[in-house]
C-alpha cells in the first residue's frame, strides 16, 4: 500500500489471468480438444453481390472422412439480429451480400480433409451489380441490397427505404436559434475507413451436442450469454438447452461480441453426431470479420468570438454493411457536446444519422458504440 500526495493509498494489483498466459495454462478455443472430435471448414462467396442459381455437394459428400455437409437447407430458415434490424441468416439463401459471406460448410477427419471438400463443393451464381461504399449507397438508382428490407421485424418505428436501414435524428433545442447567436460559423467533412481489430487470435468454437440434444459451445467471445441468446434465435432452441463456455479471449477490442462460426458448429456437430470444431484463418478474418464501420460526417459549428459553443449540427452517414449490427444504429450527442472551453453552455443542436447497405462485410464499432467518430471530428481541433 501507497501512500500518495493527494491523500490517497494506492496498491498494485496483479492481473488475475496474468499468471496462466505467461506459464501456458489458460485455455484459449483452440486449445479445447473433445473425443472424436471433427475439423469444420466453410465455403464463403466469392462475390459481393450475386443469386444462388444451384448448390450441389455431392462430390464433397462422397469424399472420404466427410462426415457432414451443410447448406442453407439444414438450417432454420429464420431470420436473426438484434431488436434494431433483424435481417441475418446463417448460411445465405438465394443470394449473397457480400464477399465471405457464409454458403455452405462441411465437417470431416482431418482440417485438410474439410478444406479439399470444401473446394469440391459447387456453387452457380449469377453476379448482381454491387454497391461498394455510402456514396454508392445513396444514389438514387443504387441496386438493392436488401430488396425486403422494409419487411424485417425493427424495434419501434425506424425511417427506412432502399438501402437506407435507418434514419435516426436527435435533437435539443433550437438549432436555429443557436446558428443566430453564432458570430462564427464552421463547416467540416469527416471520412473514415473500415478498420478491422486485428487481435491475435482468430475466431474459434467448438460445439457438441449430447444425445437429449442439449447443446455445449466452447467458443472464443467477449459476450457469452449474448452468444446464447443468438444461439436460442438462430437454432430455434430454448435457452435452457445450450451452455456457453467463454474461453480465454486472445485479443477482441469489441470485435468478439457475437455469433460467428458458432450455429454452423452446431449445425455441424448435429448432423455428424460427433463434436466440430471451426477455427477461421486470418484470411477469413479480414473478409468476414466485423471491423469498424466506415462513416462520412458532416459538422456545421457555431461559436461565439470569446469561444462559447452555441450551436453544431452534424449528418452522420454510417457504411453498415451487407447487415445491420445494433451498434452502427447507435448515435451518440458527443459529437455535438461542448469539450474543453469553461465559457462553453448547453449547446442547441441537432444529429441526424444514417445507417446505410452496402455489398461489403458487416461492420460495428469496437470499444464504443458508434461514438469513437463523431469523438474525433468534435475534438478536431
Amino acid at each position: 500500500m501507497t501512500d500518495r500526495q493527494d491523500g490517497f493509498q494506492s496498491e498494485r494489483l496483479p492481473r488475475l489471468d496474468s499468471v496462466d498466459k505467461a506459464t501456458g495454462r489458460a485455455i484459449y478455443a483452440t486449445d479445447v480438444s473433445l473425443p472424436n472430435m471433427l475439423h469444420g471448414k466453410v465455403l464463403r462467396s466469392p462475390h459481393p453481390h450475386a443469386r444462388i442459381v444451384a448448390i450441389d455437394t455431392s462430390r464433397a459428400e462422397a469424399l472420404p472422412g466427410v462426415r457432414a455437409v451443410i447448406t442453407a437447407q439444414d438450417a432454420p430458415n429464420v431470420y436473426y439480429g438484434h431488436a434494431f434490424l433483424v435481417d441475418r441468416v446463417v448460411l445465405a439463401r438465394e443470394k449473397v451480400r457480400y464477399v465471405g459471406e457464409p454458403v455452405a460448410a462441411v465437417a470431416a477427419d482431418s482440417a485438410d480433409r474439410a478444406e479439399e471438400a470444401v473446394r469440391l463443393i459447387e456453387v452457380t451464381y449469377h453476379p448482381l451489380p454491387a454497391v461498394f461504399g455510402i456514396d454508392e449507397a445513396l444514389a438514387p438508382d443504387a441496386p438493392l441490397i436488401h430488396e425486403d428490407l422494409a419487411s424485417y421485424k425493427t424495434a419501434g418505428t425506424v425511417d427506412r427505404h432502399g438501402n437506407m436501414a435507418a434514419h435516426i435524428v436527435l435533437e435539443q433545442g433550437s438549432i436555429d436559434d443557436g446558428f443566430a447567436e453564432a458570430d462564427i460559423v464552421v463547416e467540416e467533412e469527416f471520412r473514415t475507413s473500415a478498420i478491422h481489430q486485428s487481435y491475435l487470435e482468430p475466431h474459434t468454437s467448438v460445439a457438441d451436442v449430447d444425445g437429449s440434444g442439449r447443446v455445449t459451445v466452447w467458443t472464443t467471445t467477449q459476450f457469452p450469454f449474448g452468444v446464447r441468446g443468438d444461439l436460442a434465435q438462430v437454432l430455434q432452441m430454448p435457452l435452457n438447452k445450450l451452455r456457453v463456455v467463454p474461453t480465454v479471449v486472445g485479443g477482441a477490442f469489441g470485435g468478439k461480441l457475437w455469433i460467428f462460426v458458432e450455429p454452423l458448429c452446431v449445425l455441424l456437430a448435429s448432423k455428424a453426431g460427433q463434436p466440430v470444431r471451426i477455427e477461421m484463418s486470418y484470411e477469413e478474418e479480414f473478409l468476414a470479420g466485423r471491423p469498424r464501420v466506415a462513416c462520412t460526417l458532416h459538422m456545421r459549428t457555431g461559436v461565439k468570438r470569446d469561444g462559447t459553443l452555441v450551436a453544431r449540427h452534424v449528418r452522420g452517414y454510417y457504411d453498415s454493411g451487407a447487415y445491420v449490427d445494433c451498434r452502427t444504429y447507435a448515435w451518440t450527442p458527443s459529437s455535438s457536446t461542448p469539450t474543453s472551453t469553461p465559457s462553453a453552455r448547453c449547446v442547441d443542436r441537432a444529429a441526424r444519422r444514417w445507417s446505410l447497405l452496402s455489398s461489403r462485410t458487416w461492420t460495428l464499432s469496437p470499444a464504443s458504440w458508434g461514438w469513437t467518430h463523431s469523438i474525433c471530428a468534435a475534438t478536431t481541433p
